[in-house]
């Protein structure tokens, strides 16, 4: 690929002089620059393509390493923490997690209500005005403001939220259907460094 771009921009030269070059005053040490850096670019960008896909990699391995691995060998030795030699401490930790996908959002939410939940719903209303609609916009918010309505709509659970609540339902040991939230209790080997 490397030679296909050096004649790539050795092509771009040739027709660059040919066109432009005594009107621009272009030299042919310029044109070598141009193509120079140009080529330094793309060199860069895969670069940094490749450094950020070995670093998901390395996420990856060190995730299984302390989600998987681990935590599965040391329940295996009935360990539930130990020391290293430089003093560093190994624990395992509960790892709670939960995701409401599109699909089961309404569920999710009439459950909450239902079960007195509800409260951790955020309902967030909005309003959109097309453009030119300023002055309209501006009366509306207005009146709004007057009547001590701040207008915007939107229905979620924050993530830190529900993730906060599904830990408090599972540790309190109360039942909830944990697949409609997407829930899930997992474990990680947390190294505390030593002195």
């Amino acid at each position: 690929m490397h030679k296909d771009l050096h004649s790539l921009f050795s092509e771009m030269e040739k027709d660059i002089k040919q066109k432009y070059s005594p009107q621009l005053n272009v030299n042919d040490s310029g044109l070598s620059k141009v193509s120079d850096l140009a080529e330094q670019i793309q060199k860069k960008q895969a670069d940094i393509g490749a450094a950020e896909a070995a670093l998901k990699k390395q996420r990856e391995e060190l995730r299984n390493l302390e989600e998987h691995e681990l935590p599965n060998l040391m329940a295996e030795l009935g360990v539930n923490g130990f020391t290293l030699s430089d003093g560093s401490q190994v624990d395992i930790k509960p790892i709670y997690a939960a995701h409401i996908s599109k699909e089961k959002q309404e569920a999710a939410w009439q459950w909450l209500r239902d079960h007195g939940h509800g409260d951790i719903i955020k309902n967030t209303i909005s309003l959109s005005f097309k453009k030119g609609e300023d002055e309209e916009a501006a009366k509306f918010m207005a009146e709004a403001k007057k009547s001590g309505i701040e207008p915007e709509q939107k229905t979620g659970v924050h993530h830190s939220t529900l993730k906060g609540w599904v830990t408090d339902m599972i540790v309190e040991g109360h039942e909830f259907p944990m697949e409609l939230f997407g829930a899930y209790v997992s474990q990680k080997a947390v190294i505390k460094k030593g002195k």
